[in-house]
C-alpha cells in the first residue's frame, strides 16, 4: 500500500483535453481475471474518451491525499500521469513525441518474476501498433523477471529478437511500458514505480543515470511529474 503523503498537486497548464484509451486511474470498464489463487490480472479496456484536464487534476490531488491507495491503482495512476504529462504542451519532449506519432502505449505491472498483475493502455496509442505495444510491454517484464540479477530489460536487449528496454525492477515489482522510444519507456516505468512507493524521488536520477531523456528534464519538471 502506498503512502505518498499529502503533497500539493502539480499543475498542468495550457492543455485542455487529452485522449485516453483507459480512464484516468479508475476501474470503470475493468475486469479482473484470477489466473491462479492469489494472482489477479487486471485488464483495462475501454473506448477512447476525451478527459477534461480538470478531471486529471482532481484525480492527481485525490491520489496525493489518499494513503490507502492500492498497489495496482497506484502504479496505473503513475503511468497515466507520466504519459499525460510527457505529452502535454509544457513538456520539453512533447514536440518530439507528437511529431513521431507516439501518443501513448501499454503499461504492465508485474511481480518480481515477470508475471503480469495489471495491463492497461495509457494515452492514445496508434491503433495499428496496439498489438505490438501490448506484446512488448509484457515481453519486457517477463524477460526482466527471468534475469533476477538485472534491474532493466535494457540489460538483455537484443534488437534481432525484438527485445528492447522499457522495463524496470524495484523491490517486489517490475514496471514496463511500450509506446515511446525505449529509453523514455524506462522513465514512464520508473515514475510508475515512484507512485507505487517502490522508488523514492531522490533515487530516480541515480537509477536512470545515463538515460538521455531524463537528462532533458529539469529537476523542477521532474518534481512536477512526481506531484511535488
Amino acid at each position: 500500500m502506498v503512502s505518498r503523503g499529502k503533497k500539493p498537486a502539480g499543475t498542468l497548464d495550457r492543455w485542455k483535453t487529452v485522449c485516453f484509451k483507459a480512464p484516468i486511474a479508475c476501474a470503470v470498464g475493468a475486469f479482473a481475471h484470477e489466473t491462479s489463487p492469489g494472482r489477479t490480472l487486471l485488464l483495462l479496456q475501454t473506448n477512447c474518451c476525451i478527459v477534461p484536464i480538470e478531471q486529471i487534476e482532481r484525480r492527481r490531488a485525490h491520489v496525493l491525499a489518499d494513503e490507502k491507495h492500492s498497489d495496482l491503482q497506484a502504479a496505473l495512476d503513475g503511468a497515466q500521469f507520466a504519459v499525460f504529462d510527457l505529452l502535454s504542451e509544457s513538456s520539453p519532449l512533447a514536440a518530439e513525441l507528437n511529431a513521431a506519432g507516439k501518443l501513448g502505449g501499454y503499461f504492465c505491472l508485474a511481480n518480481s518474476k515477470g508475471f503480469p498483475l495489471l495491463i492497461a493502455s495509457c494515452g492514445n496509442p496508434d491503433e495499428e501498433k496496439l498489438e505490438r505495444y501490448l506484446a512488448f510491454c509484457q515481453e519486457k517484464a517477463r524477460r526482466l523477471g527471468s534475469h533476477p540479477e538485472h534491474t532493466f530489460s535494457l540489460q538483455s536487449r537484443d534488437e534481432e529478437k525484438d527485445h528492447y528496454g522499457g522495463a524496470v525492477r524495484a523491490g517486489d515489482h517490475i514496471a514496463s511500458f511500450s509506446g515511446f522510444p525505449e529509453r523514455l519507456d524506462e522513465v514512464v516505468a520508473v515514475l510508475a514505480l515512484y507512485w507505487l512507493d517502490a522508488v523514492e524521488f531522490e533515487e530516480i536520477r541515480p537509477l536512470l543515470a545515463g538515460n538521455p531523456y531524463l537528462e532533458l528534464l529539469t529537476d523542477e519538471y521532474l518534481k512536477h511529474l512526481c506531484g511535488l
